[in-house]
């Protein structure tokens, strides 16, 4: 059986490299804005923003609601046994 530390750090082993790449996933937005910030023009920053609010809605939460939907289903498959 496992003692309360050796779950956390099991946990921990497989959650923080998913939190890192959920933050770099948004961190995207954040540098396309900051390089197009730079260039002065007040359109095409707002033409950026409006990029990143779409790729956001369409891109990255599908995907994100595929990678909830496998999450569930692989750790129920795991915690049956089924390793195929």
């Amino acid at each position: 059986m496992l003692t309360n530390q050796e779950a956390v750090k099991k946990i921990l082993k497989v959650a923080i490299p998913a939190v890192v790449s959920m933050f770099l996933s948004l961190f995207i937005e954040v540098i396309n804005s900051g390089f197009v910030g730079h260039l002065g023009n007040k359109d095409i920053l707002a033409g950026v923003g409006m990029a990143n609010m779409h790729m956001s809605v369409t891109c990255l939460s599908l995907l994100r609601g595929m990678n909830m939907t496998l999450n569930t289903l692989v750790s129920q498959a795991f915690g049956f046994g089924d390793y195929r």
